[in-house]
């Protein structure tokens, strides 16, 4: 069997964990600033990315992305336009080792049979109680399927259990116990599948996770009972309740768990790279989250892994009114020899939570930098400083209307429906006399709000169904001059977004239908603004 050398699964790219032998001080990464991509309840969807997506084609561009507890396929021109299409993968009956989660973290195209491999993290919830930190999550038994998508079919057929842990169900102790998060690749010679995945067996206690590997030849086809654990320096464990070995140890410098892994071989650096989560113990047993987030780290083999470092801060699993940040994974857009660029993308909400003002965990990216130079030797994440190249000729051609004053100053600018770039947004900012803009069902964003709320001349704002959140409002609070703003349509606005927008005293008009925000919030705005009509 021969797989597409090109990047489908290339273009996922996973940073790995840390062990010293494997440390190259030639390499640095740097990050850019964070963005949402799509705020909680974007189409109807909650809790995703639940585990990393897998882009499967680029033009229209395709990807497998979990919310809930099923797999949908998404599409769309670009990674930030797509809509889901429909859901792909759901969990089993009852009695099925999937009955309660069914979610792809990983892809791969066998040529010789045009078929798509998806692997997928699968939970037994049977039986299992309630997470004891978090009563809204339940708990589950791990273990890891495949499907298979076959050319002349647009359904995934279930293949059954590739990898299932050495510890049986009928003897768990914990609420989250055996293996799952699972991440398959081809390895840098094309002769196995490499399966990465976190190993929740605690079988020596209830801590740490670990990570653990599996591997299966190529021309097996990944099929169940040709996998083989990694185990005591060989893979000699079979892969349906063999032992497992870790091949990725926490940090030594502090107790935790090290989970959630996504693996790439990047060929232009040689290297195995991996993105995964670190969780600090105090993390939740004393509301701390000072060093647990995004690691990542390095191997020339796949098997050798230099010692996690941290990317991003944040609390790597839901924990109530808590900063979340989870299921990292990396786009690639371009790769040469000495440097790779792309996206870090990761599951996030700033206040994890069923109810407003916290929400479930939604899509969220930084642009992400791998340089592989003679004297590099740091990590940085700090934003790195960028031009954006403004383009306001194109930016007129997508308007529906505009009007220009007689300084040949655009004062009224319509763009309903446009899908908007960088540089489009970039040229908005440079408008400076813009009285009224309309910017509703754009793919306008919390970070985008920024450049709008420069634009202190506007009176009248129209955002309605865009991707934008509470806390995006805060940007918009310089706005002293509107009249009448639209926010209507945008489920990630609730209650505490109302503080941002109580000091525009010279509103008249506020639309917030079909929103999050509550009768209270109704009231707090009311009483700030008696003069405004709330349209809701």
């Amino acid at each position: 069997m021969t797989f597409y050398k090109q990047t489908i699964w290339l273009i996922l790219l996973f940073l790995p964990l840390f062990n010293t032998e494997a440390a190259d001080p030639k390499i640095t990464v740097t990050l850019g600033q964070h963005r949402v991509v799509f705020p909680a309840g974007y189409r109807g969807l909650n809790y995703f990315p639940d585990e990393p997506i897998s882009v499967i084609k680029k033009n229209p561009f395709q990807y497998l992305m979990t919310a809930g507890d099923s797999t949908y396929l998404m599409q769309g021109r670009t990674l930030d336009n797509a809509v889901p299409i429909k859901k792909v993968l759901v969990p089993g009956a009852k009695t099925e080792f999937d009955n309660g989660y069914a979610g792809i973290t990983s892809t791969v195209y066998n040529n010789k049979r045009k078929q798509l491999l998806a692997f997928y993290h699968a939970e037994d919830h049977v039986g299992m109680p309630k997470v004891s930190y978090n009563k809204d999550i339940q708990g589950a038994y791990w273990s890891i399927g495949m499907a298979v998508l076959n050319a002349d079919s647009n359904v995934f057929t279930k293949s059954g259990q590739i990898l299932t842990p050495s510890v049986r169900k009928s003897d768990v102790t914990h609420d989250h116990q055996g293996i799952g998060d699972v991440c398959v690749i081809t390895d840098s010679t094309n002769t196995y599948l490499y399966a990465y995945f976190t190993d929740l067996t605690r079988k020596q206690g209830s801590k740490p996770a670990k990570i653990g590997m599996a591997r299966s030849r190529i021309v097996d086809g990944g099929k169940p009972g040709s996998w083989y654990k990694f185990h005591n320096g060989g893979f000699t464990e079979k892969g349906r309740g063999g032992m497992e070995s870790p091949v990725v140890f926490p940090p030594a410098s502090f107790p935790c768990d090290v989970y959630a892994p996504h693996v790439t071989y990047i060929r232009e650096l040689k290297k195995y790279m991996m993105v995964c989560n670190v969780m600090v113990y105090s993390d939740h047993e004393k509301q701390r989250a000072e060093k647990g987030g995004i690691y990542f780290c390095f191997s020339d083999d796949g098997i050798n892994w230099s010692e996690p470092k941290s990317l991003v801060t944040g609390h790597p699993v839901p924990y109530q009114g808590r900063k979340y940040v989870g299921h990292p994974h990396l786009l690639i857009t371009r790769a040469t020899v000495n440097r790779v660029s792309g996206w870090l993308l990761y599951a996030y909400t700033p206040r994890w939570g069923t109810k407003a003002p916290n929400q479930p965990h939604h899509l969220a990216k930084r642009t992400i930098t791998i340089n592989l130079g003679k004297d590099s030797d740091t990590t940085s994440t700090q934003p790195t400083p960028r031009t954006t190249p403004v383009d306001l000729t194109s930016l007129r051609k997508l308007a529906n209307s505009e009007k220009v004053n007689t300084k040949g100053e655009i004062f009224d600018l319509d763009l309903t429906g446009a899908s908007l770039t960088e540089s489009h947004l970039a040229a908005i900012g440079t408008l400076r006399s813009l009285g009224s803009l309309a910017l509703r069902q754009t793919n306008v964003t919390n970070e985008n709000l920024e450049i709008i709320g420069k634009l202190t001349k506007l009176k009248y704002l129209s955002l309605g169904k865009t991707r934008i959140t509470s806390d995006g409002l805060r940007h918009l609070k310089g706005l002293k001059n509107l009249k009448g703003l639209r926010i209507n349509g945008n489920k990630g606005i609730g209650d505490s977004g109302v503080e941002h927008l109580t000091g525009m005293k010279k509103l008249t008009v506020l639309q917030i239908n079909n929103t999050s925000i509550t009768g209270a919030g109704v009231q707090k705005l009311k009483r700030a603004l008696p003069n405004c009509k709330i349209i809701r």
